[in-house]
């Protein structure tokens, strides 16, 4: 139940965060190298968002399921790559607005899609 509210009212926040936001022009423009929040959606609806949550490194994915945690493997021009400790590894690409995952040495599978991104 706890865990209900918590992601209850960490997506209340985010849609009145993007609903409040102005769009984003080309100063703004984040990319994988400057990107430390992304909002996701699943099919048209927010369903979570992936946060940076210091400089070393560390990621936190809060969605319906809970909080998990996320360590920064790399960036490139447009993706922020990120492995759980359970060995999955998550891919969130500003280009192409995928959420992908790569588990098990099984091939990518897109998730989610980005509805925003911020620095």
């Amino acid at each position: 139940m706890l865990n209900a509210l918590k992601y209850g009212a960490m997506i209340s926040f985010v849609s009145l965060f993007l609903l409040g936001t102005p769009s984003t022009t080309d100063a703004q423009v984040v990319n994988g190298y400057s990107v430390k929040t992304v909002v996701y959606s699943s099919g048209n609806t927010l369903a979570g968002v992936f946060m940076q949550v210091d400089n070393a490194g560390n990621w936190v994915e809060s969605n319906s399921d809970g909080r998990h945690t996320f360590r920064e493997t790399g960036r490139d021009e447009w993706s922020v790559y990120l492995l759980k400790s359970d060995g999955a590894r998550i891919q969130l690409d500003l280009h192409t607005k995928n959420i992908t995952i790569t588990g098990y040495g099984n091939r990518p599978e897109v998730l989610y899609k980005v509805m925003k991104s911020f620095k």
